[in-house]
């Protein structure tokens, strides 16, 4: 799984969105007129060199499979309630139509039949089961919402076009530019990556220019231009609050979702990936891997070095799986030395060929010089026909201890077959420490012998 970005870089967006949200002595960046384009251009800067050093808040392509269902799960609810409230006052704006328009003129009924359209298809919107597993597929239901009130506003002109009411002077017309403002505004309450962010927010901005564009009365048209600029500030508030969200969110799930030692995921999050994996390989019918990896000898490090230099070894250990391993997979710490790696639309064969070129010339170097070799057991959904994970994580549980049986230093495949690695297990104490470790994880240890170590 991708590592996130370290402290510095998060405490440098974080300035830098403090400098965008600064206010200043007159009236603050976003007061309008007050606010000069220098220090616009100046803080935009700050935001853009602050996102550049946290790709996860510039492009969806850089979350993992974890935090994209995360994002999809909030957006989800958010879509829901914000294209119901749409659908409400929709159809609640009829009587203010009413005021404004009259009900004795042709024009009042073709509103009110495109306001009969857009409210169903906003409570079809509201209705709408996000696949949360699709990380995309919230955003594109977000989008289509934005884009059917922007063609609301544009069939609403078009309307009062025909029937010879262009004044926007008239509050019945003029009150129908604030409906772009309206949805630029909505969709800063959405976690949205800055690209998401900007198309979204662009698209009611580019309805508005749209209209002064093919507008011929100076007078109109300054209006226009006017609802432009406005449009413009709002835009920039949107995508900085937008982000801002999806900012929070992405340290919330660091936080709560890494070993800070390691930097793999804790077991419990561990275990909510697995669920979402699975899930995902059941419904696409393709393979995926899980493997058991336990650190050969690892309690005789902490016993003869220390605790800090075991800190080392595990750090390292970690370190060096993240790097080899793709951004799709996952890293999990599941035990004290024991890690699990999911693999996900990966095969049996192409699953044992990864692991043992990764984990056979060792993962880290020990105190004492020796390699730091691990015993895997592998297991894979097809080649075991199993399709749960639980039940897939035993079975490579089980190969795992064979391997420790077998010498250690080697990994059990899905087709129950021993591969050695290039690196033997460092034989400080020989098997005295399995079958100790074996009663401390409650496997019984009736089959090994256990001597005790001379010190």
């Amino acid at each position: 799984m991708e590592d996130f970005q370290g402290g510095a870089a998060r405490e440098t967006a974080t300035a830098a969105t403090r400098t965008i949200l600064r206010r200043d002595g007159g009236g603050g960046l976003w007061g309008g007129r007050a606010a000069s384009w220098a220090t616009l251009t100046r803080n935009i800067g700050a935001l853009l060199a602050a996102l550049s050093l946290q790709p996860t808040l510039v492009s969806g392509r850089h979350h993992d499979v974890l935090l994209a269902h995360r994002r999809m799960q909030f957006v989800s609810e958010r879509l829901g309630a914000a294209a119901l409230f749409l659908a409400v006052v929709t159809i609640a704006w009829i009587p203010i139509d009413l005021v404004f328009v009259g009900w004795h003129t042709p024009l009042i009924w073709l509103l009110i039949v495109g306001r009969l359209v857009v409210f169903a298809i906003f409570l079809l919107i509201a209705a709408l089961r996000i696949d949360c597993y699709d990380a995309h597929q919230g955003i594109r239901a977000t989008g289509l919402m934005v884009g059917i009130g922007v063609v609301f506003f544009g069939y609403v002109h078009a309307v009062f076009s025909a029937t010879g009411h262009n004044d926007l002077n008239a509050m019945g017309h003029a009150q129908y530019l604030l409906m772009p403002i309206a949805l630029a505004a909505g969709i800063a309450i959405f976690p949205l990556t800055l690209v998401e962010a900007a198309v979204l927010s662009s698209v009611p901005l580019l309805a508005v220019i749209f209209e002064a564009v093919h507008e011929t009365d100076d007078r109109v048209l300054t209006q226009i231009v006017a609802v432009v600029g406005l449009m413009g500030a709002v835009m920039l508030t949107t995508i900085v609050c937008s982000v801002s969200q999806l900012k929070l969110l992405v340290d919330l799930h660091r936080s709560s979702a890494i070993d800070p030692l390691t930097g793999a995921l804790v077991r419990r999050v561990g275990i909510e990936l697995m669920n979402i994996e699975f899930a995902q390989a059941r419904r696409t019918r393709r393979p995926i891997a899980v493997a058991l990896l336990d650190l050969d000898h690892f309690k005789q490090v902490n016993d003869r070095f220390g605790h800090d230099a075991g800190d080392c070894v595990l750090r390292d250990v970690a370190g060096a799986l993240r790097q080899r391993l793709r951004s799709g997979d996952g890293l999990i710490r599941w035990g004290g030395e024991e890690f699990v790696v999911l693999l996900p639309e990966t095969d049996a064969a192409s699953a044992a060929a990864v692991l043992a070129e990764i984990c056979g010339p060792g993962l880290a170097e020990r105190p004492d010089g020796t390699r730091q070799t691990v015993s895997i057991g592998l297991a894979e959904a097809d080649t075991d026909a199993l399709r749960d994970w639980p039940e897939l994580l035993q079975r490579a549980d089980g190969r795992m201890y064979r391997a420790k049986r077998d010498g250690r230093s080697r990994l059990v495949d899905a087709q129950n077959r021993t591969v050695p690695f290039g690196h033997a297990a460092p034989g400080l104490v020989p098997d005295a420490e399995f079958g100790l470790d074996q009663a401390a994880n409650g496997v019984s240890g009736d089959l090994f012998a256990v001597t005790l170590r001379i010190t």
